[in-house]
């Protein structure tokens, strides 16, 4: 019964995912929790974090990537701070995909993590936009194990939600 509803979960997470309608100033970001495992997925245009469009090519622009890269793989936890609940990292990426005919890009990112007990209640502080100031606001939608989705639309540099 539990991986019926986490592969419920995931599934709803992708077709969410796949019907985002891009504000180009909001960052999207969906969460999926399911008894002790949280999974976050991020999408953006790549103007919002990257500060271009296109491939990066030029090496301020590979640079600036390095950086998105380094802080989504090795600083993640600072931009989702479980409160009083410790998380192991079981799968990570972040991508960027280019509409060519439209010369528009974005930044697809997911982490799961299991953690240690319960994320029932539990809440989260989001540090997105103290990383990312281009971002005005964060379009969040969160799948909790049972019930309804909610949604929040996060507008202060850091705010704290509850899974």
């Amino acid at each position: 019964m539990k991986l019926i509803a986490l592969l419920t979960t995931i599934l709803t997470l992708n077709v969410y995912a796949l019907e985002i309608k891009q504000n180009p100033y909001n960052l999207n970001v969906a969460i999926s929790v399911t008894e002790h495992i949280v999974e976050y997925q991020l999408e953006t245009p790549m103007d919002l974090v990257l500060g271009f469009t296109k491939k990066p090519e030029t090496k301020a622009q590979i640079a600036q990537w390095s950086k998105v890269q380094s802080l989504w793989f090795n600083q993640q936890k600072e931009l989702f701070i479980i409160d009083g609940v410790k998380c192991v990292e079981e799968e990570s990426s972040i991508e960027y995909d280019i509409e060519e005919e439209l010369t528009y890009g974005e930044v697809l990112a997911k982490v799961i993590l299991k953690c240690n007990k319960s994320l029932e209640n539990i809440d989260v502080t989001v540090k997105l936009k103290e990383k990312f100031p281009k971002v005005r606001a964060i379009d969040m939608t969160i799948f909790p194990n049972a019930g309804n989705p909610k949604t929040h639309v996060l507008t202060k540099k850091i705010e704290k939600i509850t899974l």
